[in-house]
């Protein structure tokens, strides 16, 4: 039986989550976004149909996702609550709002939230999923095995610092080591450190902070520049300033749940 799916605010993230429902054999998927010119798009380059109403979008599919904004969500939900039935599971990949806060918009729905980054999942990273899935629907996460890890929902505010703001932090941490540099030939600056992003990534995939640390142990000899560097990096002032960088994150997110849980 072909599945039905309807992704509501497919921009970034939701452009990812329709890359994989192409995957799946037969399926059928519904798309919206604001922008009606770049949702007719995507549409067209996977194969979806583009819908301009939420409600019209959400009748009769099996499977919802919720790939909104945040601030969006109340709105969202309230929009489409009457024509979501029971036997529809609706996915959320919105920070900070929590399934008990859904609930109040669909009580009698079977609901998950979705931590997913673009960055990471198309490279074969890991989504993050808490809540319940049904077990009809279970083909769709085993067919994603390789990219789903199951979690309890009291962590989702961490989890989401640590996938989807996570490559944005290293990202940024590079790009603020570039611009101190003196270099006089920018962009050949620019292409050393994105082959440095990429050899990195790809010696870790798979692996984990072990190989960081043997990369790191790997690059510098003691008493030498990088070992020097590397110095400064396990400074108590620069651990100070990584867990500023996670407090400031999580402190955002709680702030978020709280200020639109309303």
């Amino acid at each position: 039986m072909a599945l039905k799916f309807a992704i509501i605010g497919c921009g970034e993230i939701g452009g990812e989550i329709l890359r994989n429902l192409t995957s799946i054999p037969g399926s059928v998927v519904r798309i919206t976004r604001r922008n009606e010119k770049k949702g007719r798009e995507i549409a067209a380059k996977y194969n979806a149909s583009y819908f301009r109403d939420n409600k019209e979008a959400v009748r009769g599919v099996d499977v919802i996702f919720l790939t909104v904004r945040p601030s969006d969500m109340a709105g969202v939900m309230e929009e489409i609550s009457e024509y979501v039935n029971a036997g529809q599971f609706l996915i959320s990949t919105a920070a900070a709002i929590s399934i008990e806060y859904m609930r109040k918009f669909f009580n009698e729905n079977v609901i998950s939230r979705y931590i997913p980054s673009p960055l990471i999942t198309e490279n074969g990273g890991v989504g993050i999923i808490a809540g319940d899935i049904p077990e009809k629907y279970s083909s769709i996460i085993s067919g994603w095995s390789k990219k789903f890890h199951k979690v309890e929902e009291k962590d989702m505010h961490l989890y989401t610092i640590l996938s989807s703001s996570g490559s944005a932090f290293i990202s940024a941490a590079l790009v603020n080591i570039l611009d101190k540099l003196p270099c006089d030939d920018k962009d050949f600056c620019k292409k050393i450190v994105t082959d440095v992003i990429e050899t990195t990534m790809s010696s870790v995939k798979g692996k984990g902070l072990d190989e960081c640390r043997q990369i790191a142990e790997f690059c510098s000899t003691p008493g030498g520049i990088t070992a020097e560097g590397i110095g400064v990096l396990n400074s108590e002032n620069a651990k100070e300033i990584f867990s500023s960088v996670v407090s400031a994150s999580l402190e955002k997110s709680l702030e978020m749940q709280k200020k639109f849980e309303k």
